[in-house]
């Protein structure tokens, strides 16, 4: 985050030596004397059947794009995507379905590098469409995402997860290969891994700082502009009574 203020007080300074004068600092006050006067004589002069159409038309105008807000899954849910349409008869040809669904489910897993677990249970700032929209392992309301829930139905584990294991003979040879793992992490071969890890995290970090000040300075300048086209519409608005 400190990154991010960095980027953005930038942002500000060169945006502030670009607008202001040297003689009077003009402060966006939307309540100050002229526009406050404004919107009074606007509104006041409006029934309420052309105030709730005035007012509807200019939110929709003047929304703010979200990802996230507009990237639900309403249009799978209105489409026939992942609906099964099989019939089956038997158990044998419902055993037969679900071994090939989970065959399918597990061809299109995501290998991914270790991460953090608390990264999806707070506001983000820049409102990117998150992956999955279900909770964190140790939320203590756990949900799970909408479509996943229909369209992975079963877990997709099968008889080949099994057979690709490493096998062990006996107990002594579990142990002996445990035992193994123990000595890599005392002569720093699972700590030199943890390095790496904690330097490809930071790196991506401060690609996610870099890419969040950028939205913002973009999200300021929609802002501004639609504040501006915003008075000129109310004052076209004004001019036309």
């Amino acid at each position: 985050f400190s990154q991010a203020y960095k980027y953005l007080l930038k942002i500000h300074q060169l945006r502030q030596s670009s607008t202001t004068t040297n003689t009077e600092y003009e402060k966006d006050d939307l309540w100050e004397n002229e526009h406050n006067i404004l919107i009074d004589g606007k509104v006041k002069s409006m029934d309420q059947s052309e105030y709730s159409d005035w007012f509807n038309k200019t939110f929709e105008k003047m929304k703010m794009k979200d990802e996230v807000e507009e990237s639900g899954y309403g249009d799978w849910l209105k489409s026939d995507e992942d609906i099964v349409n099989e019939s089956v008869s038997n158990s044998s040809q419902m055993n037969e379905y679900i071994q090939n669904k989970k065959t399918q489910l597990r061809s299109l897993v995501v290998h991914k590098e270790f991460q953090d677990l608390n990264n999806s249970s707070h506001f983000d700032l820049v409102r990117e469409t998150p992956e999955n929209f279900g909770s964190n392992i140790f939320d203590k309301l756990q949900f799970e995402d909408l479509k996943k829930a229909h369209a992975e139905s079963v877990i997709p584990v099968t008889d080949e997860d099994y057979h690709q294991r490493k096998k062990y003979t006996n107990i002594d040879e579990l142990n002996r290969d445990r035992t193994k793992d123990i000595l890599d992490v005392t002569q720093g071969n699972i700590f030199l891994n943890q390095t790496d890890t904690l330097n490809n995290m930071k790196i991506r970090d401060e690609d996610i700082n870099i890419r969040r000040a950028y939205k913002l300075m973009n999200q300021d300048e929609e802002i501004r502009e639609n504040y501006n086209i915003f008075w000129s519409d109310l004052k076209r608005l004004k001019n036309e009574k």
